[in-house]
Order: C-alpha cells, then structure tokens, then sequence
C-alpha cells in the first residue's frame, strides 16, 4: 500500500519485464522472501520490525537480509534489540545489508541505527552523475556520514542510490503522491540510502549465488577490499564504491585476512587477553589503563568482529562485578559518554517511538521493577545519579507527547525523494 518496498524489491530482483530488461534489478534470478513489516501508511513499530526478522529466522535458506529502515535509535549497538537481532542472523549465516541513513546533511556521526553495528554491512549513497564514468561519482550530500558511535567506522562502502529506477507499485501512496516521478507506466525514480542498500543487497545475492561457500564476514570483506575509489573521505565513502565484478573475481578471503594490526605495545594487550581468560579483574583493568585510546578502539573492533560464540562467553565472564568501578573506572564512562547530549529530546522527540510501540504493556512495572533496575545493577558509581535522574526519566521524557505515533512513520520508510 505504501510503496517502498517494492521499490526496494525491484532494485534487488526485478526482472525488467515491463520495461523489456531495460530496468531489471541487479539479482534478477534471485528468490525473494517477502516479509511485510508496515502497514499501508508507511508506518511501523519495534515489535512489529522484530517479529517480521523471527520469520526470516524460520527460513535457513535465506542468505541474505536487505534491511532498508532506518530507526534512529539512540541506543548503543550492544543493547539495542534490532541489532542484536539482527546480529543473530548475521551469526546463523545470513549477510545483513543496512543503510546509513538519511541524514548526511547533518555532517559527521550521521549515521543512522542499525548502521552503527560494526558487524553488519552498512551502505552509503552513490550519485553516478548520470554517467556510466567512475571519475564523475560522489557520495550524495544527504548520504549518512560517519563515525559512528564508540569509533566505528562507517559506512563501509557506498553504491548508486541517486535518481535510480525501479518498479512502482501503481496505485500507493508513493505512486500517487510523486506523479512527476514515473518512468513510463510500471517505474518510479528514487534516491535515499534505502535503495543503496537494495542495490548492495542485489550485489551480495550474486556473489553468493556463484560462490556459495562464503560466509557473512567474507562477503563483507570482499566487497570492500574490492571497492573502488572515491573522492571522499572515509567517514563518507568508506572503502569505496560498490564493484560486483572485481568481488566476484576476486579470490576468497581467509576469515582473519582483514585483521588490523595492533596499534600498541602487543605485550600489554596479551596480558590484557590474559586477564580476561583468567577472570582476574585486577589486572585486566591495569592492562586496560595502558592502552591508548586508539588501542581500546581497535580492542572495540576485533570484539565486533568475533564470533558470535566468543561474545556471548566473553559476556558471561564479564559479569556485573567485572564492569565494576574498579574494573572499569568511572572516568571512562563519565558524562562525555552519556551525557545529557546523547539522550537530549532531540533523540526522544515526538518523532522516534509511538505509543502503540513502547505502550503500557511492553514497559510495564514488571520491566522497570526494581527487581529488574535494582541499585545492585545500576548503582551510582556506575550510572551517577545526575544522570539518570528524576528529570531523566521522569513522565515529562516517557509520556506520550514524547512517544508519539510519528516515528516509524513514512519519514522512515522513504527516500529522500523521488524524483
């Protein structure tokens, strides 16, 4: 009814039939699992995004995800349920495509949740300028910008994503809405990261469909050491532009091949992997104090690049206890971390979560007990009060003025035009 994921759909398998191969997709033999997360208005809610992602869970011969939603979630990547979802799929065999978002006019950290997950295959928007040149290519201004939070660098690649061609679905909102937008009577013209990343995910059907062995990180690997150069910086092009051909010829590459080299001292950090190991918190957190910031931050990177296996046993023997003051001192997550800026009403505004999503009985008082957020787990050495204080979360930041319905709205669905 609205529109978009058709559109989405055709850009990854479209069969050019109504335009007689003129406007196929980039994956045209590819079997396509439709899985409807929205209601006919655009607009969606968590609840509804994650139990559409357990269907995908339920078809093991799915290989890959295009995920084209932007949430804007304020959440870290660890705690926020969509990734961690959406880890969980990457983990079982399945190549996750997300977008960076939309809001590239922003500037740097622009990037838009999921997009912020280390471990997905986050992509930015191309504009090709018309031209089948690459010289002439540049990252569209409205394309989300990195870093992402905690030092993640993002995107990792960009693909076209300006005024690209693809099916509309005649009679949707998007249809009737963008008359000047139809390409002949069956297509519509798009920009947004939300088509960027169906063009990816197209990309990643064909490459696993000719060589069906490659696991998730490899596909990410190979299609980002063999992107080809854009001129724009990293934060905003990542590794580069999308190229198909050169990943699929590229050889396969072994699961460590991308691995960074340690930029510090290797000794302290095997005494730090020591530590861990041995659960002495003591000298974890000495061997922690010795790193530099760019070591915690590459320390940060082979996390997310660990196995799923390895994060959840790494999760077990870091325990409360071991993230306490003394472990990880407090400085470390002091008010530049969470500070009032990073949960401002800017990030919990009307627009991000509607009632009908977070409603009484998905937060109830059986959530937020104190049995659940008791001083044991979020004690103020840990979370000082003046940060999570009444006026934090009071009813002014939780009321339905701030959860309103407009945030999975057709805002989060759409490109940033069609046109």
């Amino acid at each position: 009814g609205y529109g978009h994921g058709t559109f989405v759909a055709g850009l990854v398998a479209g069969d050019g039939t109504s335009s007689d191969g003129a406007y196929a997709g980039v994956a045209p033999a590819a079997s396509v699992l439709d899985v409807r997360v929205a209601h006919a208005d655009g607009t969606s809610d968590l609840v509804t995004v994650l139990k559409g992602l357990q269907v995908v869970a339920q078809h093991p011969e799915v290989s890959v995800v295009n995920h084209s939603l932007s949430s804007g979630s304020p959440l870290p990547y660890q705690l926020d349920p969509l990734t961690i979802a959406l880890e969980s799929l990457w983990a079982h065999g399945a190549t996750v495509v997300v977008p960076a978002g939309n809001d590239g006019a922003d500037g740097r950290g622009s990037v838009s949740s999921p997009g912020i997950d280390p471990v997905l295959l986050t992509v930015g928007g191309l504009d090709e300028s018309g031209t089948a040149a690459r010289d002439d290519d540049a990252v569209a201004s409205w394309s989300g910008q990195g870093p992402a939070p905690q030092g993640v660098q993002k995107p990792d690649l960009v693909a076209p994503g300006a005024h690209v061609v693809s099916v509309g679905a005649v009679g949707s909102q998007v249809w009737d809405a963008n008359p000047g937008s139809h390409v002949g009577t069956a297509y519509l013209k798009g920009s947004g990261t939300s088509f960027a990343t169906a063009v990816t995910s197209g990309a990643v059907a064909a490459l696993v469909a000719a060589r069906p062995d490659l696991t998730p990180d490899q596909v990410k690997t190979l299609l980002s050491k063999t992107a080809y150069r854009v001129g724009a910086p990293q934060w905003e092009a990542g590794r580069g532009g999308l190229d198909l051909a050169a990943a699929l010829s590229d050889r396969t590459p072994r699961s460590a091949e991308n691995a960074e080299p340690f930029p510090g001292d290797p000794a302290v950090m095997q005494a730090l992997i020591a530590a861990i190991v041995s659960g002495d918190e003591d000298a974890a957190a000495s061997s922690w104090a010795l790193l530099s910031p760019e070591a915690r931050q590459w320390a940060a990177r082979q996390w997310a690049a660990s196995s799923w296996a390895a994060r959840q046993w790494s999760a077990r023997q870091w325990a409360a206890s071991s993230w306490a003051d003394i472990s990880w001192e407090a400085r470390q997550w002091a008010a530049r971390q969470w500070a009032a800026s990073s949960w401002a009403a800017r990030q919990w505004a009307a627009r991000q979560w509607s009632d009908e999503e977070w409603a009484a009985r998905q937060w109830s008082a059986r959530q937020w007990s104190a049995r659940q957020w008791s001083a044991r787990q979020w004690s103020d050495d840990e979370w000082a009060a003046r940060q999570w204080s009444a006026r934090q979360w009071s009813d002014q930041d939780w009321s339905a003025r701030q959860w309103s319905a407009r945030q999975w709205s057709a805002r989060q669905w759409t490109a940033t035009g069609w046109a």
